[in-house]
């Protein structure tokens, strides 16, 4: 027995499944966009979170995507800073020149670093603002001849340093298949090379000394304190190190303002060094 439909009945279904297909299509369509572009954002968010060590599910990853566009930030801002800083403390030295020739270079290159940090320095006991000062330092207080004195060290390591990470970078240069360590070896070298000329010329004048006898008493004054000053630079270098994956390169603003801490925690490292060799006498104070 056969069972015939009319005519228009099938028609009718036919145009109900067509409507049902285009309505499944556009509720389809939006909510696949919606998955592949959570999915994106949500990729991104691992991306940045990597760079930094790890990343975090869901509202986590948000929250290190976060404090990455942050660390950028300030990074970048703190740079400009130090460059301004650099800036006004040369300027002011064309009128207000120190007595020891050196340290017309060490006081910008400490700005490089310790950023307007260094202002405060210099312009509260660095700068030589009367003539007469110019006949000595000894009358500051014993802290502020130890601070001057981890500056002068800190310039050296500073400019050394700098040197040294581009070099490392640009060359790709490692030592027992470690960056790191490559770095290390060349900070140090350059640092210590540049640390014994800043300190020559500043013994010498001051101890009417020249040659051999200068040169050693050059590195008596700044070996102890150079060692102290990297140890804590090298510490942070190392953590670094170990927190970033990938690891930032010179050619980021994040690396050099982690560096700038790094400078300043070695800074501080050095105090207790350059106090003992000033109250020594085997270097002198500034």
């Amino acid at each position: 027995m056969t069972c015939q439909m009319p005519e228009g009945v099938i028609l009718g279904h036919q145009k109900t499944q067509s409507v049902s297909i285009r309505l499944r299509m556009r509720l389809t369509i939006p909510e696949t966009a919606v998955k592949h572009e959570h999915t994106v954002i949500e990729a991104q968010a691992v991306g940045d979170a990597t760079a930094l060590g790890g990343a975090t599910a869901g509202g986590g990853s948000v929250l290190v995507l976060t404090g990455f566009n942050m660390l950028h930030a300030l990074s970048f801002w703190f740079l400009v800073l130090s460059c301004i800083s650099f800036l006004v403390i040369a300027i002011d030295l064309f009128s207000h020149s120190q007595k020891m020739a050196v340290m017309n270079f060490v006081w910008p290159i400490t700005a490089l670093y310790f950023g307007p940090f260094a202002l405060w320095s210099y312009f509260s006991f660095g700068r030589q603002s009367r003539p007469e000062q110019k006949s000595g330092q000894h009358d500051r207080p014993f802290w502020q001849q130890v601070w001057v004195g981890a500056t002068h060290c800190g310039a050296g390591c500073t400019l050394g340093d700098i040197i040294a990470e581009w070099g490392v970078f640009l060359t790709a240069f490692t030592l027992l298949g470690s960056r790191l360590w490559g770095s290390y070896l060349w900070d140090f070298l350059l640092a210590y090379l540049l640390g014994i000329i800043f300190q020559y010329f500043s013994i010498a004048p001051m101890r009417n000394i020249s040659g051999w006898p200068g040169i050693w008493a050059a590195i008596k004054a700044d070996t102890i304190s150079l060692m102290a000053f990297e140890i804590g630079l090298f510490a942070f270098m190392a953590y670094m190190h170990a927190a970033f994956h990938p690891s930032l390169e010179p050619n980021d603003p994040r690396y050099w303002f982690l560096m700038q801490i790094g400078m300043i925690i070695g800074f501080f490292t050095s105090l207790p060094a350059n106090w003992w060799l000033i109250r020594k006498g085997w270097k002198e104070a500034m």
